[in-house]
């Protein structure tokens, strides 16, 4: 905005509005597509005129409408709107910013009373086509497009940083999936060897009772029979929570057998109840 004229009781002030021409046959389609656009629809009358906060849009001719905005907008959003409207075969807009100076004059008019105290305050608004515009709007347009390719630099660096950081992060899947299957076929062959090792001590255990319940045994060699057979249990719920379920590991009874002497009541020792005091019954 800026001051042309300023005198006592007028002023001519230029303003910096965006003009966007819009050529179409006026139909449901066309007013569809301009009101989800700017929420306004076109005039449907020639010279007629509607507005909001934002926008003042007037029906030129019969297949011509001018939108102009009252808040300046970005030139990328004007250029957006322009795209999204021509997305129509039957309909044509342009940007016609730089094409027309517009001008607000405002003034008080008195009545022809001289010395009114009340006059009433008028604005009126003039629009003026330029001609000698091609330079001014040569440089204009350069500056837009100039801004336009720095954000598509901006945008594209960060597509950049974010392909990079995607490749690192690929990557450090692609390790970590690589060290997880590692360590399962390291639990798969620890599990293996454990089942492996447990089915062995149980062979063996099973065989050495077998062995014992040919021969005549002491109670000190039954003590040690069952301490093996002990230690082996209390590891049992430990072998079977790191071994296939479908083949558990089941406890071993301990050895429990009369070694055939008597007490004194005529019951026999068995490995629980021998005495081991310095004088044992015989």
């Amino acid at each position: 905005m800026k001051t042309i004229v300023s005198l006592e009781g007028v002023d001519i002030i230029q303003k910096n509005y965006q003009q966007v021409i819009i050529r179409g046959d006026g139909k449901e389609e066309f007013n569809q597509l301009i009101n989800k656009e700017i929420s306004l629809s076109p005039p449907s009358r020639n010279l007629e005129v509607v507005a909001d906060s934002n926008h003042l849009f007037a029906k030129q001719s019969f297949d011509q409408w001018s939108l102009i905005y009252l808040v300046e907008q970005k030139y990328k959003d004007i250029l957006k709107f322009i795209s999204n409207i021509n997305s129509k075969d039957e309909i044509l807009a342009s940007d016609y910013s730089y094409g027309q100076i517009y001008f607000e004059v405002t003034g008080e008019n008195n009545a022809g009373i001289e010395d009114n105290e009340s006059p009433k305050s008028l604005t009126k608004s003039a629009i003026f086509t330029t001609i000698d515009t091609d330079d001014s709007q040569i440089t204009t347009l350069s500056t837009n497009l100039a801004n336009v390719t720095s954000e598509r630099d901006t945008l594209s660096g960060q597509v950049t940083e974010l392909t990079t950081d995607l490749t690192e992060k690929q990557t450090e899947v692609e390790g970590l999936t690589t060290d997880k299957n590692i360590l399962e076929n390291q639990k798969e062959s620890a599990v293996n060897t454990l089942d492996g090792f447990s089915d062995n001590i149980v062979n063996r255990i099973n065989a050495l009772k077998s062995a014992l319940e040919q021969e005549e045994v002491t109670d000190n060699t039954l003590e040690q029979v069952n301490s093996l057979i002990g230690t082996f249990n209390n590891f049992v719920p430990n072998i079977n929570s790191n071994t296939p379920g479908d083949t558990p590991v089941t406890q071993i009874q301990e050895f429990d057998r009369n070694i055939g002497e008597e007490t004194e009541d005529g019951s026999q020792f068995n490995p629980s109840t021998f005495q081991t005091d310095e004088n044992p019954t015989t």
